[in-house]
């Protein structure tokens, strides 16, 4: 899932009620909606827990160049 709220519409709820749609859709259809972000992005992490998603697992990201 993923979700991108055009800045001069955030903080007005659009994002929250787009994102209970989708996952009651996913509940209605016995699917298990995943949610990922990075654990500093607290605004997602805030709408996720808001339309019901729960922390299932952790995991790390390694960055390394493609180039010398």
């Amino acid at each position: 899932m993923d979700i991108e709220t055009v800045e001069v519409y955030r903080n007005r709820g659009y994002a929250a009620i787009v994102a209970k749609a989708f996952v009651e859709a996913c509940r209605r259809e016995g699917l298990q909606p995943y949610w990922d972000c990075s654990p500093d992005n607290t605004g997602s992490v805030r709408l996720a827990e808001r339309v019901g998603m729960v922390f299932d697992f952790d995991y790390s990201v390694y960055w390394y160049p493609l180039s010398s």
